[in-house]
């Protein structure tokens, strides 16, 4: 059995040749467990063993290693290592070494880990942080917002907004409000991150409010229009968020809200002076922004901190990929905030199941402006559903040699691990099955396995996470017909080719948030501790 490690695209072959003049001829080496694409449901010391004999030539086998560790060698050519493995994807390496230079290696891979079910939420699974100087661009932005938008349609569903008299019902003397819309000719927002919120003040020139008031004086009902403006309103308080009951976004409340009027005036010619006294409406008016300004609030904030903005679906492949998202947790304190998320990305209708592996939690460093973090194994969810639906299988045509066809499926699904200590993202696709075929018959299996690392450029929706070029590890499983190394290595490399652009196609764009026309800019991309942390300037 011999091995070929193929680097990067160039397909530089170690250990492959074997005709007189080339490399010493290998041992015979024969793995015999773990078993390829094995699935543990934890991590820790996995035993390999196996079995190496010399080549034709009789040269004597003069070790084994797995991963760099010596196996126990017996007389007879058995062996056995105890290797360490980490959460997620290892790929074991064994080598055998023969006196006159020889090598035979086997590569396979081993996910250890929980295994949880595609349609479970990742916990934690997404991460987004705002810093001080983005609350501050946020708070420019929502008062152009602000200005813009058309309150009739969002405050009706409110009304009435006032109400005097009518707590157990209409009888004879009672009064309520129910306001048309909210205009304002500007609007001006502060947002400081605090303790346990945002402190928040909100103040709007030209106010103009249109209503009318049902009301009841002496069992005699009436209706009266009104008009309610001011120069200026100041609303300010403290914005508390916190996540909504079922995970599905964020309740906004501005607690302790104070108001300033100035210029005040009250148009309601009409309206019987027992119901203006009863309904208080020269001090109502705040009451009715600081309302309308929470209201106005709520969205801004569920847009902005509940994760990557675009469709809850997306099309790939003729595949739809789903995405839910859960509020788990709000702080804030004076640096800034971050709002912890659930998350569940798969095809839809996929039952694959993926391995988790528990790591801290997500904290980002939002710099001046915003980081999104995903964890890896939101990542690995969506990759386990792709893998389960076949998107990584493919039939090529042979470019020509000594078998016409070759097939590849994956065993296992790729998985993506995030180091914290590099700040480097890395993709492992272990031993993917190659099948080369002449007419139907099978002459040969080569498992492939690949490790790549992820890198970001900057694309139309945002960030795009591409594949560097990866380094290929291949298997002769067996070569019935010895068909040659030459045809095989071509083929590898277009499947390779094939599957690197289908997952760069999978990560895709990852959109980001925008709000009242500012956009994500200067991104990066980096790896956190088990987590991807995408940073931007919000501009």
């Amino acid at each position: 059995m011999r091995t070929c490690l193929l680097l990067g695209l160039t397909l530089s072959v170690i250990s492959c040749a074997s005709s007189p003049g080339e490399l010493p001829d290998p041992p015979k080496l024969t793995v015999l467990t773990p078993a390829r694409a094995t699935v543990r449901d934890q991590a820790g010391l996995i035993e390999v063993t196996g079995t190496v004999t010399p080549n034709l030539a009789g040269d004597r086998v003069t070790g084994v290693q797995v991963n760099g560790v010596d196996a126990n060698l017996a007389a007879d050519g058995s062996f056995t290592a105890q290797v360490q493995l980490a959460p997620g994807a290892t790929l074991l390496h064994t080598i055998a070494r023969a006196d006159g230079g020889g090598e035979a290696r086997d590569t396979r891979a081993v996910h250890a880990g929980e295994v949880r079910s595609g349609a479970d939420l990742v916990e934690r699974g997404m991460a987004v942080a705002l810093s001080a100087p983005a609350l501050a661009s946020v708070a420019t932005a929502a008062g152009t917002l602000m200005k813009a938008t058309d309150f009739a349609p969002i405050l009706a569903p409110l009304n009435p907004m006032v109400s005097a008299g009518a707590d157990n019902g209409e009888d004879c003397n009672w009064g309520k409000v129910y306001v048309h819309d909210v205009n304002m000719t500007d609007a001006a927002f502060t947002l400081v991150p605090a303790a346990g919120g945002i402190t928040f003040r909100a103040e709007l020139t030209n106010v103009d409010v249109p209503a009318h008031a049902r009301h009841e004086v002496l069992c005699v009902n009436g209706t009266t229009n009104l008009r309610m403006t001011a120069t200026k309103v100041v609303v300010s308080g403290t914005l508390k968020v916190t996540p909504k009951a079922g995970g599905d976004g964020f309740d906004v409340v501005i607690l302790n809200p104070q108001t300033q009027l100035t210029g005040f005036n009250l148009e309601a010619s009409g309206l019987p002076g027992a119901i203006l006294n009863l309904l208080n409406l020269d001090s109502a008016i705040g009451g009715i922004i600081a309302r309308t300004a929470q209201t106005f609030m709520g969205p801004l904030v569920n847009r902005l901190l509940g994760g990557l903005a675009g469709p809850k679906q997306i099309e790939l492949a003729g595949k739809t990929i789903e995405f839910q998202v859960s509020t788990e947790d709000v702080r804030f304190d004076p640096a800034g905030g971050q709002v912890d998320l659930s998350t569940r990305m798969i095809l839809a209708g996929s039952d694959a199941t993926f391995i988790y592996t528990p790591n801290d939690p997500i904290i980002l460093d939002p710099g001046s402006g915003l980081a999104i973090g995903i964890s890896d194994d939101a990542a690995n969810q969506l990759l386990a559903s792709v893998t389960k639906a076949g998107m990584l299988n493919l039939s090529l045509p042979a470019i020509g040699g000594t078998f016409d066809t070759a097939a590849i499926s994956a065993t296992l699904p790729p998985m993506i691990s995030a180091d914290g200590a590099t700040g480097k993202l890395e993709l492992l696709a272990g031993d993917l099955t190659m099948t080369f075929l002449a007419g139907n018959q099978e002459v040969a299996h080569v498992a492939v396995s690949i490790t790549a690392s992820l890198s970001a450029l900057p694309s139309a929706q945002g960030v795009q996470l591409q594949l560097d070029p990866p380094e290929v590890y291949a298997t002769v499983i067996d070569n019935i017909s010895g068909y040659e190394d030459a045809d095989k290595e071509d083929m590898i490399k277009l499947v390779i080719d094939h599957d690197v652009e289908l997952l760069s196609l999978l990560f895709g764009n990852i959109p980001l948030p925008e709000l009242a026309g500012m956009r994500l800019q200067n991104t990066t991309v980096q790896g956190g501790s088990g987590f991807i942390q995408l940073s931007a300037n919000l501009q």
